[in-house]
């Protein structure tokens, strides 16, 4: 197990996982402090960072929805 597999260095917690077709990952989040959700491209378990961040989503569901809607062809694997 990596060490930022279901937080991320900042210690948001990791809601969900999806891969693309190149094995990248992505993540979504829920940012406790702001009581709000985010999702992250490109996600590194190794450093707990990500190389592109979306962010102040009010829900779960509309974050995976903007997620799933720019990258329709993700799986999801937790």
């Amino acid at each position: 197990m990596h060490e930022f597999s279901i937080k991320t260095n900042m210690g948001w917690i990791i809601l969900e996982k999806y891969k693309d077709v190149d094995n990248s990952l992505f993540v979504i989040v829920c940012r406790p402090k702001r009581e709000d959700f985010a999702w992250g491209s490109y996600y590194n378990e190794d450093i707990g960072q990500w190389g592109q961040g979306h962010y102040d989503y009010k829900t779960l569901s509309t974050a995976r929805k903007d997620m799933l809607e720019r990258y329709p062809n993700l799986k999801q694997t937790y």
